[in-house]
């Protein structure tokens, strides 16, 4: 085996740059010795937010749509429809903030988030959960955070819901600029 000491490799105008042939591995097994700078990044990744609150429907699960972007590195997230569209297959790190209250003199009995993936068309797993239950001692509102890591498929879809229950009045998802009070991000993880 021969050592090759280069400071820069380049590919040729308009290719591609390939190390090692199909089946080969690369052995980045030594951190202090692999600088990946821009080469490697998570990516796709997206961040959006709730600038303003809205009035749901009591005691039912509502899709909480983040409206602004901060970052959409592949334009996967539908600020309209508050969903994500999975554009590469792998594992993603995903998290959501949903912060759910009840209006006026109203207290919340419940709250309930999680973050849905859709394949197919059809909302069949739940990868994120997380649950406040007031019923004994109502409060006026919460916020539940939700983490989880998940493997996708190209065109998944994810999206985050709150379900929030009220004594009395409407219930309504929470956002507001300047503050992420109900939020949903999701980056790749490389493996």
């Amino acid at each position: 085996m021969a050592t090759l000491f280069v400071d820069k490799i380049d590919p040729q105008s308009g290719t591609s740059l390939e190390i090692g042939s199909s089946g080969d591995t690369l052995d980045l097994s030594n951190p202090s010795t692999v600088t990946l700078n821009s080469v490697m990044k998570n990516t796709p990744a997206f961040y959006a937010y709730k600038d303003s609150n809205t009035a749901i429907s009591d005691a039912t699960y509502t899709t909480a749509v983040c409206n602004v972007e901060n970052l959409d590195t592949n334009n996967g997230y539908d600020t309209s429809t508050g969903k994500y569209t999975i554009p590469t297959a792998g594992k993603y790190y995903v998290s959501s903030t949903l912060f759910g209250k009840a209006d006026g003199n109203g207290r919340t009995n419940r709250l309930v988030g999680r973050i849905v993936r859709e394949r197919s068309g059809v909302s069949d797993l739940y990868i994120g959960y997380g649950d406040i239950d007031y019923r004994d001692n109502p409060a006026r509102a919460a916020a539940l955070n939700m983490t989880t890591c998940y493997e996708f498929n190209v065109g998944d879809i994810i999206y985050p819901d709150l379900y929030v229950d009220v004594t009395t009045g409407t219930p309504s998802i929470m956002g507001t600029t300047g503050y992420y009070y109900t939020s949903f991000g999701a980056y790749k993880i490389i493996t």
